[in-house]
């Protein structure tokens, strides 16, 4: 379904349905990417939850070509969780940006560990980040000692370091940054699509 469909087959979809939780498989928003289907997916996920779907179904990167094996079910399933999140974002839904928020800190803070809590898929995170360290452990390798945020650094990043107090995941104890007076929120509670 091209992306400029999707709004008003999602404004067809939930009148049909009188407004009851509807579930979308993508949808894929062109067909010429086999092996990517999981971002063409993700493309028109994001626009269908941003306009009304209430549950989406991850498609793996091997759609239309095999059997998924596990890689590509765990593929899917992180590209399907980060669209249903920009769309929780778009949304407007309470708490959709804390996460956002925590890694900018992080990132601005150079704050590894943090950066890796917060994201969807840490794991991957940690790898790619392990594979090319650069001299100055503070930056990545992508910018090295041309880094925008190292040389930018002020007082608003000296600010962003000791920003907001760690708390921990109730559910399963990961690190997490939450605002100031708010209790720690579960992983689930925090991303609201589905387990970590």
């Amino acid at each position: 379904m091209p992306m400029h469909q999707v709004a008003e087959n999602m404004r067809i979809q939930k009148s049909l349905c009188g407004g009851a939780p509807f579930y979308v498989l993508g949808p894929i928003v062109t067909d010429i990417a086999p092996g990517y289907d999981h971002i063409t997916s993700a493309i028109g996920g994001a626009l269908a939850a941003w306009h009304g779907a209430d549950f989406l179904c991850y498609v793996t990167p091997s759609e239309h070509l095999r059997l998924p094996d596990i890689e590509d079910v765990r593929v899917g399933v992180i590209t399907a969780r980060i669209a249903a999140h920009a769309a929780d974002i778009a949304r407007g839904t309470p708490g959709a940006m804390e996460m956002d928020n925590a890694m900018a800190d992080a990132r601005a803070a150079f704050d590894w560990e943090t950066q890796y809590s917060c994201s969807l898929d840490p794991v991957t995170a940690r790898k790619f980040r392990n594979e090319a360290l650069p001299e100055d452990g503070d930056v990545c390798s992508m910018c090295g000692h041309l880094c925008a945020l190292k040389q930018a650094e002020g007082p608003w990043v000296r600010t962003a370091k000791r920003a907001r107090p760690s708390s921990r995941c109730r559910r399963c104890s990961r690190g997490m940054k939450a605002p100031r007076g708010t209790p720690p929120l579960s992983c689930r509670q925090r991303t609201r699509r589905g387990p970590t």
